[in-house]
């Protein structure tokens, strides 16, 4: 089957999928866990007063956002994403917003150890995606793609994968056909 942008896409990103899904479990887990201890830091004596208070009064949240060096604001760019996903659902003040951290806050080393991991994890997958965009449009069929790198059909999708069965074309059949048609037979190319 002939392969188009779309299939060697679906490849690339399934292959990087599997190939970081470990060390970004990791990493989100180690993201977790900071944004723990950010709030535990900055909120832990509040959450104390706000259970005691009405329900409603205190907002409960699963996120925490942090300012800090190398995280970055919105959208795509360097830096790890500012809001961080907490363990459980947390109290907040009223209007809380982003937690400030600067060199000094006591999280600042494990913010910035989550920076480094994230650009190291960022600049290894778009160094896997170069090279198996490099791999996957070297060649323009499953088949050769199969030759070329036979442990990656586990990434192909599945429509491709499966071969489809074709009946032999009978010895005679293009003979007749090019006959019906009026067509002479093309002389074989000589070596």
């Amino acid at each position: 089957m002939k392969l188009n942008k779309t299939n060697r896409e679906e490849i690339i990103a399934a292959a990087v999928l599997a190939t970081f899904k470990v060390r970004e479990a990791a990493h989100e887990k180690a993201r977790t866990a900071l944004a723990d201890a950010l709030y535990a830091h900055t909120y832990a004596d509040a959450e104390k007063i706000a259970k005691k208070l009405p329900q409603g009064w205190a907002a409960g949240r699963d996120t925490v956002v942090i300012a800090c060096d190398g995280f970055r604001t919105y959208g795509h760019g360097n830096g790890a994403p500012k809001t961080m996903k907490l363990s459980r659902t947390r109290l907040f003040p009223p209007y809380s917003s982003e937690i400030k951290v600067d060199k000094a806050h006591a999280v600042y080393e494990g913010a910035q150890a989550i920076v480094r991991e994230h650009n190291a994890i960022e600049a290894a997958k778009e160094e896997l995606r170069t090279k198996l965009h490099a791999l996957v449009y070297s060649v323009t069929t499953t088949e050769k793609l199969r030759e070329a790198w036979p442990e990656g059909e586990k990434f192909m999708p599945a429509e491709i994968v499966a071969v489809p069965s074709h009946l032999p074309v009978p010895h005679d059949l293009v003979a007749n056909v090019n006959a019906l048609m009026g067509i002479r037979p093309r002389k074989a190319a000589r070596a």
